[in-house]
């Protein structure tokens, strides 16, 4: 997981927790809501990023036993990236490809999203913990 997926980890977990980072950290406001109309394509970006970093740990499963907390750092950063990139994303995903899915994957993203969004708040803690963890690995080593 790069700089740049970090970093959108990191976006998308606050914006998951919007509420909570506004009343600790009140002038965050400003940047979170500017950033919201941006969240649907910052999630499609994150679902992009996921995909790919889940891909290259499962090719480097070699590297868990030299390294096991970079490797579960980063491969728990690519499924996060996904899962927050769903819960923003989908949306978009929809207005793109909606038509050409069938009733059925249609529900089940529906139905994904759903739980996604109930576990919002777990899932932007996580983002957060785990964003700053890879962000702070690619710029120490």
């Amino acid at each position: 997981m790069g700089t740049l997926s970090s970093v959108l980890l990191i976006v998308l977990a606050a914006l998951a927790n919007a509420d909570g980072i506004g009343k600790w950290w009140p002038s965050s406001r400003f940047w979170l809501t500017a950033l919201l109309p941006l969240s649907g394509l910052l999630g499609v970006g994150a679902i992009i990023t996921g995909i790919l970093t889940i891909i290259e740990m499962a090719a480097y499963l070699g590297f868990v036993r030299l390294a096991p907390m970079v490797y579960l750092g980063f491969l728990g950063g690519g499924v996060l990236s996904l899962l927050l990139g769903l819960r923003f994303g989908y949306a978009t995903l929809l207005t793109w490809f909606g038509s050409k899915l069938s009733p059925g994957l249609q529900k089940s993203g529906d139905e994904l999203q759903a739980l996604l969004i109930r576990n919002e708040r777990n899932l932007s803690f996580l983002g957060l913990a785990t964003g700053v963890f890879c962000l702070l690995l690619n710029v120490f080593t």
